[in-house]
């Protein structure tokens, strides 16, 4: 068997390290390939500001926390940057990786994965609406199953093997020596959708391990949730059609299918889900005005661009 290649962690906060010291405890426990390097990447200028961070600095004296004022993305880039293991993993201060998470991880790139991540499953005790904000952005990876390519069936009855780019945010790792051949796609800011989709396309195999599995459990207003899905959305929009009008000014049009599309799409995906899609389905109603934050959001930005939209994902 290869030998497992080391492993930094790359804390992003979002939470104003509201869960920070639960994901810097599961990651101290993780066994048998604890990570080698941890650190911590927090906005200093974030509610509670420095002082909650040197507080958890005392306490976890092996991570190294490192202040950036850029949005998320910004601070998964300087994440990339501080980090010295062979794989870097990034997930975020509302997310706690369970036990055999690193081993997971390890396992994957070891085998030569270059891209690899894994499910988030809400922690218990989340509202309805957090629930609902969980399923919006994180709902897809429920019932995904381990690999990298997945079977689609074409409308003639064909099959299809195609690449899976979709790996979450929270959760994601890469390798190092990828990274550094492609330091354009991420020296902006790493939006893994941008990203992934053209790692993919340049042949870089992409691993969505089941086993690697993190908590979330960021608890936040339903107003809050309701703007932070409007601004990703207009982020998106604009960031994809970049200047090419005419197919900004087509996928705007019909950016209002979106709501019913994600809706069924999350249904499905908790009926996949089995067990535990039936315990969140009680969310489902919350995930509608959400969805169509995100929807108005993306139809804005195929038109007028991301604004400042991205600077908003603090």
């Amino acid at each position: 068997m290869p030998a497992s290649p080391s492993l930094s962690v790359a804390v992003v906060s979002i939470a104003n390290g509201g869960m920070l010291d639960r994901t810097l405890c599961s990651l101290e426990l993780q066994e048998p390939a604890r990570p080698a390097d941890v650190l911590v990447v927090f906005d200093p200028e974030s509610a509670g500001g420095r002082s909650r961070f040197d507080d958890l600095a005392r306490r976890f004296e092996s991570v190294r926390f490192v202040a950036h004022t850029g949005n998320v993305p910004m601070r998964r880039a300087r994440g990339v940057q501080e980090a010295r293991g062979e794989i870097v993993a990034l997930i975020e201060d509302s997310c706690v990786p369970v036990p055999g998470w690193a081993a997971a991880i390890a396992a994957a790139h070891a085998r030569g994965e270059a891209v690899v991540g894994g499910p988030v499953t809400p922690a218990p005790g989340l509202s309805a609406t957090e629930v609902a904000a969980f399923l919006v952005e994180f709902g897809a990876y429920l019932a995904r199953r381990d690999g990298w390519r997945e079977d689609t069936a074409g409308a003639d009855g064909s099959r299809a093997v195609v690449a899976t780019t979709q790996i979450p945010g929270c959760n994601l790792s890469y390798s190092r020596a990828l990274l550094a051949r492609n330091a354009p796609l991420w020296a902006d800011g790493l939006y893994e959708t941008f990203a992934n989709a053209e790692l993919a396309r340049s042949g870089a195999p992409i691993w969505f391990a089941r086993d690697a599995r993190v908590l979330y459990g960021a608890r936040a207003r339903y107003g809050h949730a309701l703007a932070e899905r409007f601004s990703h959305g207009r982020t998106y929009g604009g960031l994809r059609v970049r200047g090419r009008r005419w197919e900004g000014l087509l996928r705007a049009a019909v950016s209002p299918l979106l709501v019913p599309l994600f809706t069924a799409r999350t249904v499905g995906t908790l009926a996949a889900a089995g067990t535990e899609g039936l315990r969140l389905a009680s969310a489902v109603p919350a995930t509608i005005p959400l969805f169509a934050a995100w929807a108005l959001g993306e139809m804005i930005g195929n038109v007028a661009g991301p604004g400042r939209s991205a600077e908003r994902w603090t």
